[in-house]
């Protein structure tokens, strides 16, 4: 009984932080009101901002819990056997498991492709971060890309095939993204031999 305040509190802000990226997403940052983000969310205007003082920090907060929820995941994975493969796939698992969440986050991504929108910088750095995944899982793996691609090719390659199918997926639902995902990994990446 104790912990139904907390558990109270943290839903809340889950539906909060939800209710944000869905606003922003279909109004745009300048149009999405926090009055529209505290009805989504089931809240008062007055009650969304004991939590935050505005839209911006609001919508980056949003960003970085979802960000940090998938990477937690990931590493639970990893830390339980999953290969980098499987690490992959889980990924893209996670990035279609809801179509509403999926839909929401590319329109920002390409809204933030303005650097004066205030998530141009969480997805500037979300892209390098993932750049340095791909490089430092060609160094572990002593990987040699066809086409001899630089580790940063290649990190560029994987961003845009995992980007491009999550809108591929939106489109047609049938389409395995993982396998997709996983054969482009064995066209792109495979161990280097002795002999090449």
């Amino acid at each position: 009984m104790t912990n139904m305040p907390a558990t109270r509190s943290s839903s809340r802000r889950d539906a909060l932080l939800d209710a944000v990226i869905a606003s922003v997403a279909e109004h745009g940052f300048e149009r999405a009101s926090l009055r529209d983000i505290a009805a989504r969310a089931g809240m008062t205007h007055v009650g969304l901002l004991r939590h935050f003082p505005g839209k911006a920090e609001l919508l980056i907060s949003a960003l970085e819990d979802q960000e940090h929820r998938e990477r937690l995941e990931l590493e639970l994975a990893i830390s339980g056997g999953a290969t980098d493969k499987e690490a992959l796939a889980l990924l893209l698992e996670i990035e279609t498991r809801d179509r509403e969440a999926t839909k929401n986050w590319l329109a920002l991504a390409v809204a933030s492709s303005n650097p004066e929108h205030p998530a141009h910088a969480f997805f500037k750095r979300r892209q390098a971060g993932f750049q340095r995944v791909v490089k430092d899982f060609s160094q572990r793996t002593d990987t040699l890309a066809v086409g001899h691609f630089d580790p940063s090719t290649r990190a560029t390659l994987m961003l845009a095939v995992i980007d491009g199918l999550r809108l591929q997926w939106l489109i047609d639902p049938t389409i395995d993204v993982s396998t997709a995902a996983s054969r482009f990994s064995d066209l792109i990446l495979r161990p280097r031999t002795t002999n090449q």
